[in-house]
């Protein structure tokens, strides 16, 4: 209600802003508004207070908003929404440097929950390797583009090395599917393509560390084989039909 007020404040007596104001900082400092919310509300104090209505430390305010953003994505969520809707929260022809800076330090918070949401769907994916889970997990990351740098190369490659048969067949099925079977991996995947020559590199030397049966290791190289036959596959461009 506060904030719905004081976005009208021209019509607001004198003492009604004082209220309305303080009210609206107590919110801000209670994490009580959702982080898209909070440039424009910033923006509307920082108005009143240019235009000499009530005077407001706008320091301070700055300092309150930008602590609270996080907390704020935590409590109200809005993070996974549309990039077009999420950028309609923020008015692009304002030009104070401050409500820039807040648009800007949302977006990268922002960002920060949708790589952590990635990182753990593919987790997720890599931990139902060889279960009938796969096929729902892949769900979630069929359309990443970039799925190796979001793997963690030096974990996933000792712990696939301490995987069983059946998991290693399943991680190297899934990378013939998803790399070579396709005529247009070079121009979908060429940015994995030193990523995955890390997770190579990692493969190698846990592979090499470690005492296994000659099977499992025969299973491991098949795996090495196949991850540098889809480097080789992303590489080549396309051909022209």
């Amino acid at each position: 209600m506060a904030l719905r007020t004081i976005r009208s404040y021209e019509r607001l007596e004198h003492n009604e802003i004082e209220e309305t104001v303080k009210v609206v900082i107590r919110h801000l400092e209670e994490v009580n508004y959702a982080a898209t919310k909070l440039p424009s509300i910033y923006q509307v104090l920082s108005e009143i207070n240019e235009k000499g209505y009530y005077s407001i430390n706008m320091t301070e305010i700055f300092n309150i908003v930008e602590s609270v953003i996080k907390s704020s994505f935590d409590k109200f969520g809005g993070h996974d929404i549309f990039d077009l809707k999420f950028d309609r929260n923020f008015d692009n022809t304002i030009q104070d440097t401050n409500y820039q800076n807040l648009v800007l330090f949302i977006k990268q918070v922002r960002n920060g929950y949708i790589e952590e949401t990635k990182e753990y769907q593919v987790q997720e994916f890599l931990n139902s390797l060889g279960t009938s889970n796969i096929a729902e997990t892949y769900k979630d990351i069929e359309h990443e583009k970039n799925l190796f740098l979001l793997i963690n190369k030096n974990s996933f490659s000792k712990t696939i090395v301490e995987s069983t048969n059946k998991v290693i067949w399943s991680f190297i099925s899934f990378i013939d599917n998803r790399y070579l079977r396709i005529t247009n991996a070079n121009e979908v995947y060429q940015y994995e393509i030193n990523e995955i020559n890390k997770f190579i590199a990692n493969l190698q030397v846990n592979i090499g560390n470690s005492d296994i049966d000659k099977l499992k290791r025969d299973n491991l190289n098949e795996l090495l084989s196949t991850l540098k036959e889809a480097v080789s596959h992303i590489s080549k461009p396309a051909k022209d039909e």
